[in-house]
C-alpha cells in the first residue's frame, strides 16, 4: 500500500519551501512514500490541490512550516475536513482551528522559557556548561 502525501506551501517562490521540499522528498524515499509536490499561490490553487489529494487512496497533507500556510488556514482545514485528507501541520493553531494534528515546535513554550534562559546567562552561566539549558536537536529517523 502506498500512502500518496501532497506537500501544498502557498509560496513557492520562498527559500522555505525549497528547503522543507528537499527535507521531506529525502523523507519520503526512505519511508516508500510517494510525494506529490503541490505548489500553490491562491486560494484557488489550495482548493484545486486537496480536491486533487481527495480523489487518491490513501492520500495526506502535509503543511511545511511556513506562515503563508498560516493565512489560509481557515481556508485549508475546513477543506482537509470536508474532503476527508488527514492532515499534519507544523503549527498547533492548525488543531485549534479544527485541523487533525500538528507535529512541530511549541512556540509558546520556547518564548516562556527564553526569560529563564536569558537570566541563567546574565548571571554568569553557560549555556553550554548546564545540560538544561543546552538546545536539544532529535535526529531524524534513518538519519547516520
Amino acid at each position: 500500500m502506498i500512502l500518496h502525501v501532497s506537500y501544498p506551501d502557498i509560496n513557492p517562490k520562498t527559500s522555505s519551501f525549497a528547503h522543507y521540499l528537499r527535507e521531506a522528498e529525502a523523507m519520503a524515499s526512505s519511508l516508500a512514500i510517494e510525494l506529490v509536490p503541490n505548489p500553490v499561490e491562491n486560494a484557488a490553487d489550495i482548493e484545486r490541490a486537496i480536491e486533487s489529494l481527495a480523489r487518491e487512496p490513501n492520500g495526506g497533507l502535509v503543511l511545511p512550516p511556513d506562515g503563508t500556510t498560516v493565512v489560509h488556514r481557515d481556508l485549508i482545514v475546513p477543506l482537509a475536513s470536508r474532503y476527508r485528507v488527514p492532515a499534519v501541520c507544523a503549527f498547533r493553531i492548525f488543531v485549534a482551528a479544527g485541523g487533525l494534528m500538528s507535529y512541530g515546535v511549541d512556540y509558546v513554550d520556547q518564548f516562556r522559557q527564553v526569560a529563564s534562559y536569558v537570566d541563567h546567562i546574565l548571571r554568569g552561566a553557560s549555556g553550554l556548561a548546564d545540560p538544561g539549558l543546552a538546545p536539544l536537536c532529535l535526529p531524524r529517523p534513518g538519519a547516520g
